[in-house]
């Protein structure tokens, strides 16, 4: 009786724990108004023990009260972890539940700790796991992730462990496009490496489509006129190229893509030692220069051209403090000492396809490789070891397609291009029992405060795929709507206005053929024109509508739409 009794309650505590699980809800920052952070209540699955803890062993990604910012929150608004309330911590919601004694709810997961909003205490440590967005709060605990790290991660966490300020952090995975341009750096999402320009040492993987540049700053806002070092690496030919000063990053429309060998895999670190900066490539030493003028505290990277992802980012830094350079320092070294400091592993000759690349002498071979068109405002497309006369090393290495094509749109670019991404989360839908069916409650918003914008996602369709676009009136506005049909099945594409939305609530028993793979659609100067796998198939020109709600349904079936996201873009000085 007294093990049915035990029995009993052990069922009735299981029972009780996965109601309340069932019931989690998390918080997630929307954006600021005024002082107050707007944000969503959204409900989680179901989160056991065995699940958080294998998140937060692989979670390497660390905020505290210098950075929470970045991610929407402040310090303040975390304050509802503790007080269970959304008051007083300059906070605003619109869906968020209380409990019978309005506060927040919260729960046990048991062996691991407490939950508030999506927050949960790993064992009274003060440690918070955001289980939502897989990242710490306020600290890593002891121990819960050395094991996750890579072997020299571990190591720089011993090494750099007893120094007060700069203890080794993680910075969260990221990838920048610069597709269909070159070079385009987001200057919106700094690594921000030292606060005080300290020595620091950088480690993180790579998985790239062409060549990278780092672009290191004093200031998080890009200024022409500002010192600043940009160093490219070469994977396939093995070159880097070193350019330092005042840099006006031109941009180049390029939607050629790269040759298969220019895209790369691997790990890349980097180590400051003042005034001396190190990048290994898999552990192969390619450049060690010595820093002239540029304080080196942030950090930006983007591929030559199309993406890069960047993950396991672990960042170690010292308390040694590099010497602020003096304006007579900085105005007696120019750009142009770059070459003087030139890198030993750059070779002084090559092949005769890359006569240009990285030679002592790159100042008078870039000049008489650059066309004609781009010789007065654009670098040299050859990587060097010096920059220009234009102050930019515009170093793609590009075949000769690459080539043709930034020269002969090159007249056309002429500020720099600032661009904002934005993504939205993984969703499927399904047309049944009746073909093309709009999900017409769940419109994704195009986020962009232009009318240009670029939307790419990955789609697994079991049939053809139509994406209406509307204005923010909706299906029933009276300017209509255009719709996209992806005809994959019938290789047939097209783009229709539609004046007005009718349901027809047809059905059919044909099957059509799945397809998976990438698509885009871009809205440029009134242009709407789709593209699969990066080759266009049909464009239609928009006039009296803005395009600012877009819907997806499948043919027939079920389409899963993932890694979605809009590029917003304006031709302006960051």
């Amino acid at each position: 009786m007294n093990a049915l009794k035990r029995s009993s309650i052990s069922l009735c505590t299981i029972l009780f724990v996965l109601s309340t699980v069932n019931s989690m809800y998390a918080y997630v920052p929307l954006h600021k108004k005024n002082q107050f952070t707007e944000i969503r209540q959204i409900k989680l699955q179901p989160v056991f023990y065995e699940n958080v803890q294998k998140v937060a062993e692989k979670s390497r990604l660390f905020y505290d009260s210098s950075n929470i910012t970045s991610v929407g929150w402040t310090e303040r608004n975390l304050n509802f972890i503790n007080t269970l309330k959304l008051e007083n911590n300059d906070i605003f919601c619109n869906n968020c539940v209380t409990n019978d004694n309005n506060e927040l709810p919260s729960f046990e997961i048991p062996r691991f700790g407490k939950c508030v909003g999506g927050f949960c205490e790993y064992q009274d440590s003060g440690c918070y796991l955001n289980i939502a967005k897989k990242f710490w709060w306020k600290c890593i605990p002891a121990g819960i992730n050395i094991g996750g790290l890579k072997s020299t991660a571990k190591r720089l966490v011993v090494e750099k462990r007893g120094d007060d300020e700069c203890a080794v952090t993680s910075i969260e995975d990221f990838s920048v496009t610069s597709f269909p341009f070159t070079k385009r750096f987001d200057f919106d999402r700094p690594i921000q490496l030292t606060p005080k320009g300290s020595d620091f040492e950088l480690l993180f993987n790579i998985d790239t489509q062409n060549d990278i540049h780092l672009l290191f700053m004093d200031s998080t806002c890009y200024n022409p006129t500002d010192s600043m070092l940009e160093i490219g690496i070469y994977f396939s030919e093995g070159l880097t190229s070193i350019n330092e000063g005042p840099n006006q990053l031109v941009t180049r429309y390029n939607d050629v893509a790269p040759l298969a060998s220019k895209a790369f895999k691997g790990e890349i670190k980097i180590k400051f030692v003042s005034p001396i900066i190190y990048i290994y490539v898999n552990n192969v030493l390619k450049i060690s220069y010595t820093v002239k003028t540029t304080l080196i505290r942030n950090l930006f990277i983007a591929p030559f051209t199309r993406k890069a992802t960047f993950s396991n980012l672990i960042l170690a830094c010292s308390n040694t403090s590099t010497p602020t350079p003096t304006s007579s320092t900085a105005s007696s070294t120019a750009s142009s000492t770059a070459s003087s400091t030139a890198p030993s592993t750059a070779p002084s000759t090559a092949s005769s396809t890359d006569s240009s690349t990285a030679s002592s002498t790159a100042s008078s071979t870039d000049s008489s490789n650059a066309s004609s068109a781009d010789s007065s405002t654009a670098p040299s497309t050859a990587p060097s070891t010096a920059p220009s006369t234009a102050s930019s090393t515009d170093s793609s290495n590009a075949s000769s397609a690459d080539s043709s094509t930034a020269s002969s749109t090159d007249s056309t670019t002429t500020s720099i291009l600032c661009e904002k991404t934005s993504s939205f989360n993984n969703f499927s839908i399904t047309s049944s029992p009746y073909v093309k069916m709009y999900d017409l409650s769940n419109p994704i918003l195009v986020p962009c405060t232009t009318p240009d914008f670029i939307l790419e996602f990955d789609v697994d369709s079991e049939s053809d795929l139509n994406v209406a676009i509307t204005d923010m009136v909706g299906f029933t506005s009276e300017f209509g709507y255009s719709e996209s049909s992806f005809g994959f099945e019938s290789d047939n594409y097209s783009i229709t206005r539609i004046q007005k939305y009718i349901d027809n609530k047809e059905t059919t028993e044909i099957t059509q053929t799945g397809y998976s793979g990438h698509l885009t659609i871009k809205y440029v100067n009134g242009v709407l024109s789709l593209w699969k796998n990066n080759e266009s198939e049909v464009s239609y020109k928009i006039k009296n509508l803005d395009l600012k709600k877009v819907f997806f349904s499948a043919y027939t079936g079920t389409a899963k739409i993932s890694n979605g996201y809009f590029t917003c873009m304006k031709f302006i000085n960051c």
